[in-house]
């Protein structure tokens, strides 16, 4: 029986505002230094990367979730024709 864990980057990687610097630094360096390649063709690097670093992705995406909420909404300016009226 293997325990498979759903492990994603959040929305807004690599951003990393100075609010969450403190904690988007130490995930960046250990995913930096844990995704590496044993050899060329290796497409599982990444994900044994994620799984080594989970304490650092839950503070990263925590403090980004936490950074959003707080922004106020994005407005898009739209064509005329598609304005309500």
């Amino acid at each position: 029986m293997s325990l498979e864990i759903d492990v994603r980057f959040p929305s807004s990687f690599p951003y990393a505002p100075k609010e969450c610097k403190a904690v988007a630094e130490p995930f960046f360096n250990c995913f930096t230094t844990k995704a590496v390649k044993v050899v060329p063709e290796d497409a599982d690097a990444g994900r044994r990367g994620m799984l080594k670093c989970l304490l650092e992705l839950r503070a990263y995406a925590d403090c980004m979730e936490a950074f959003e909420k707080k922004q106020p909404p994005k407005r898009l300016r739209v064509q005329e024709e598609y304005r309500n009226k």
